[in-house]
């Protein structure tokens, strides 16, 4: 088995999962539950660099995560904001 090839899968379809609004209580523990069993049991570092993001998120922003499980992405991240911001910063 590799962790690296079989983990970055699972955690796709979490994410995406999330994304839509559509995880589970549990998705969030699965994350970083297959994070740790990749990290370090990869035969090259790209297994390792796939954990970090992910890890780093949960740990820092658990809470979008949690409201990501009942809303989409796209309500409560609306691209149009960033978009305004990058042209109020360009005009700037």
């Amino acid at each position: 088995m590799h962790p690296c090839r079989e983990g970055t899968f699972w955690l796709k379809q979490i994410m995406e999962r999330l994304e839509a609004g559509r995880g589970s209580q549990d998705d969030i523990d699965k994350l970083v539950d297959i994070c740790d069993n990749i990290l370090g049991r990869s035969f090259c570092a790209l297994g390792d660099g796939a954990t970090s993001p992910i890890t780093s998120a949960v740990q820092y922003f658990r809470e979008e995560f949690e409201a990501g499980m009942h809303t989409p992405a796209s309500e409560l991240f609306p691209p149009q904001r960033s978009t305004l911001f990058a042209k109020e910063t360009l005009s700037a």
